[in-house]
């Protein structure tokens, strides 16, 4: 009975001794996770390093105990996300890089190519292995008229350390010649220790063939502007000389205007006065001494007679042409019709026993020097009544019609007409292309034309013997 309670005690010590570690255990573990929980915090505030508060990272402390299995855990928490941000970093460049269209490689110090982007095999024909293989492989592909280029490149930045763009071409596997825009940059650690260089190579083909092209459309350009400014100097030399001649023709237009008008004066003074006196004469000879005068003799005085008084006519006919051509434009509304009225009606008052016909378009107006056209459609009308005076049933007709596209003033008849073999002389002073049962000077049409030259138009003539004739003319501005 007394071995009963001895074993009852030391039941009790062995339970208190569990109870002990158990109470330890627990403390040791909270007081683990609580410092894992404070240096966590410290880490992130101090290293920026986040620390997972998995199962794993309260195992580690209670296993390798107290504050080193904690250090342990940080610093292996800190290696595995460091190697996760590296891991992410290399796959982001590696995507970057091999989607890229540029030539990008990463050369170490010692000469051994690391990484070569898979572009490198469209640009050159070459596979990013051959590169690795053979980390000279870009120079032996440089054209041959580029290798001193490439040589200085590479030099400077060796001796320099300055890294500079080049341009330089490239030869392909296939033979074909490319540009390329090369760049590098050295690579340094945070201590500024040199790691390697990163190169990148781009295809600028196509830009400098647009160069090329533009330089050759240049020079092209600038040969044709010279081309063409030489033309232009010349032409201007040309232009000066034809001013120069116009200038003298002007001048010598201007005498003859000059020797014109002293002409006409002394016709219209010392040729009228011997005119005068053989008409004077001419008629005294054929009042006074027609008793003593032979029919044959009177005849050749009435010959004379006639023939002063048409010289007479003549020379009035030419100063009034002259007056014409020196004369000064007044221009304004003018009415056609009424001017055709006025003349038809003057000519049928001159020739009383003449039976005509004549049709005026109502309403035909312009613009112009009103006394000149009123002397341009007397002359067409008298031209007219003239040619008709041997026709039966005679008719003139004025008015206006449009020949492709151009508005222009007609003055038709049915007489005598012409052959239109002498149209060209129907405009010249002094041309007649009848004979000499129709009277006249030859001056009448001249003086039209020369009026409708005055108003910038234009006048032509249409014929056909014993058909008519018909004139039609344009007086260079618009009908109102």
């Amino acid at each position: 009975m007394k071995l009963q309670p001895t074993k009852s005690v030391d039941n009790l010590t062995e339970g208190s001794e569990v109870k002990a570690i158990a109470v330890r255990t627990l403390t040791y573990v909270i007081c683990g996770a609580l410092l894992l929980i404070l240096f966590s915090m410290i880490q992130r505030r101090l290293m920026g390093v986040a620390i997972s508060l998995t199962p794993r990272a309260f195992v580690v402390p209670v296993i390798f105990g107290g504050g080193s299995g904690l250090l342990l855990a940080i610093w292996q928490e800190r290696l595995r996300k460091t190697m996760m941000l590296l891991s992410i970093s290399e796959d982001r460049y590696r995507t970057v890089t091999d989607f890229a269209t540029d030539l990008t490689y990463l050369l170490s110090p010692d000469g051994t190519l690391h990484y070569v982007s898979p572009a490198a095999f469209k640009l050159t024909g070459y596979s990013p292995s051959d590169f690795i293989s053979d980390p000279s492989l870009l120079d032996k592909i440089i054209h041959s008229d580029d290798k001193q280029i490439w040589l200085a490149h590479k030099s400077h930045h060796s001796e320099q350390g300055e890294f500079e763009e080049v341009h330089v071409r490239i030869v392909t596997k296939n033979g074909r010649v490319r540009w390329i825009r090369h760049v590098c940059r050295p690579i340094s650690n945070e201590s500024g220790e040199f790691l390697g260089i990163r190169g990148s190579n781009s295809d600028i083909t196509e830009i400098k063939n647009a160069e090329n092209e533009i330089r050759e459309l240049n020079l092209s350009l600038e040969s044709k502007i010279a081309e063409r400014t030489a033309r232009l100097e010349t032409t201007l030399v040309e232009l000066n000389c034809l001013n120069e001649d116009l200038l003298r023709q002007r001048q010598a237009l201007e005498c003859s205007n000059q020797d014109l008008e002293a002409f006409s004066y002394s016709v219209s003074h010392d040729l009228r006065a011997p005119l005068r006196h053989i008409i004077g004469f001419c008629s005294i000879l054929s009042q006074e001494c027609c008793e003593k005068l032979s029919t044959e003799e009177m005849f050749i005085v009435d010959r004379i007679s006639n023939a002063t008084n048409r010289m007479d006519k003549m020379i009035d006919s030419m100063l009034h042409l002259a007056k014409i051509r020196n004369a000064t434009m007044c221009k304004v509304p003018v009415n056609l019709s009424e001017i055709a009225e006025s003349v038809a009606s003057m000519l049928r008052d001159t020739s009383p026993g003449r039976s005509i016909k004549v049709t005026i378009e109502e309403n035909l107006t312009t613009i112009g020097d009103k006394m000149l056209l009123e002397n341009a459609i007397q002359n067409l009308f008298a031209n007219a009544w003239k040619y008709t005076s041997m026709t039966e049933n005679a008719e003139i007709e004025f008015g206006r019609e449009i020949i492709d596209g151009v508005e222009q003033f007609y003055i038709r008849d049915n007489g005598v007409g012409f052959d239109m073999a002498y149209a060209d002389k129907l405009f010249t002073a002094f041309q007649r292309l009848h004979g000499r049962e129709f009277e006249g000077s030859g001056i009448g049409l001249a003086t039209v034309k020369r009026i409708i030259d005055l108003h910038g138009g234009n006048i032509s003539g249409e014929g056909q013997k014993n058909c008519g004739a018909v004139f039609r003319f344009t007086l260079g501005s618009s009908f109102i």
